[in-house]
């Protein structure tokens, strides 16, 4: 069974591009992997420009992407993001000020993926 999850950068104008994930969303799987390795800009914006993922790696080489011409959605809102595929989406990731953030869903606010892990892990 698959822990899906979506990828996100909030963008200038406050608005989220983001890009699906199938595989190992929870937070020890992506979540880890995206706070010790995504923290270059310009990476993780290729990397959301490439479209959506079956998994992710330690870089853009590795990460197993669908090929299927899939595009980054674009949601003008933090809350419109969080309201992407509420049912089959368990975790979103947001890139913002640097720092990778995670939330459990629309009615769970994002926090900093540190202390999310020292919370629950």
């Amino acid at each position: 069974m698959s822990t899906r999850c979506r990828i996100g950068i909030k963008n200038a104008d406050n608005s989220v591009s983001s890009i699906y994930c199938h595989h190992d969303g929870y937070v020890e799987g992506v979540g880890k992997t995206l706070d010790k390795y995504w923290n270059n800009k310009d990476e993780i914006i290729e990397l959301i420009a490439s479209g959506d993922i079956s998994y992710l790696e330690e870089n853009l080489d590795e990460t197993g992407f669908y090929n299927d011409g899939s595009s980054p959605k674009l949601s003008d809102t933090i809350m419109e993001y969080l309201e992407l595929d509420p049912v089959w989406i368990e975790y979103y990731y947001l890139y913002e000020d640097n720092k990778w953030f995670i939330s459990e869903g629309s009615s769970f606010p994002f926090i900093s993926i540190t202390d999310y892990l020292s919370r629950h892990v």
